[in-house]
């Protein structure tokens, strides 16, 4: 959840004027500047970030705050993070990321009715696969998807993994494409509140938004509950 003290970038001067300038192509050429001007600033803090993150001393503790501040950051900057930080992202965080789930759920995490250290190494695997799947990388998909919990246990867990991986837009092999589509065909049975459906709906056009439009048409057909209502689905 991004920090409410950090103020969202469409409140600035700058993006207000966007807003209310009149003339397209104006408007068009001020969010270039503006884009342009949110990433030059956010460059210093990307590259402290990426320093703490390649610090081998950090407590499991430390290293989700790091992590946070990276999430937050990344919720800031419009046009992303370059290629070369991503790369350096990487290489610091893929050795780093578990090779089997770490024990936990994110109710009893969350809730903190669990032990504080198995909670802490439990965070701290959700946060670096948020941070790791920004990298774009592909062997991050593999990753996340050998630890995500199996069947219906840790709901919340699962859809968060799922969260993560919806940024990645490249490098999915045909398996994974439909581990993903498998994965919405048993989370469209899950129950939550009034805005569950919706989420869940809004992580599955994410995610498979890089796919082919042949394999969106596997996706929808093997969910429809997600798939765009047109017509013939609207009479029905």
């Amino acid at each position: 959840v991004p920090d409410a003290s950090v103020p969202n970038i469409t409140q600035r001067p700058d993006a207000q004027a966007i807003k209310n300038e009149p003339d397209q192509r104006k408007q068009i050429a001020l969010f270039a500047d503006f884009i342009a001007g949110i990433s030059t600033e956010l460059r210093p803090v990307f590259e402290k970030l990426v320093s703490l993150i390649q610090r081998t001393s950090l407590t499991p503790g430390e290293k989700i705050r790091v992590l946070r501040a990276f999430e937050v950051a990344v919720s800031q900057s419009p046009s992303g993070i370059d290629a070369e930080l991503k790369k350096r992202v990487h290489a610091a965080l893929i050795k780093q990321f578990p090779a089997t789930a770490p024990a936990g759920t994110w109710v009893g995490c969350t809730n903190r009715t669990l032990p504080a250290a198995q909670c802490t190494r439990y965070l701290l695997t959700h946060h670096l696969a948020k941070v790791l799947a920004h990298t774009g990388e592909p062997d991050v998909i593999g990753k996340i998807f050998a630890v995500m919990p199996t069947g219906d246990e840790d709901q919340p867990g699962q859809i968060d993994y799922m969260y993560s991986l919806r940024v990645i837009d490249a490098g999915w092999t045909s398996a994974q494409k439909e581990q993903v589509i498998d994965w919405f065909g048993k989370a469209s049975k899950w129950r939550g509140g009034s805005t569950f459906a919706g989420h869940v709906n809004n992580i599955f056009d994410a995610t498979i938004d890089s796919f082919s439009e042949d394999e969106k048409q596997v996706a929808h057909k093997a969910e429809p509950l997600f798939a765009p209502i047109t017509e013939e689905t609207g009479a029905a």
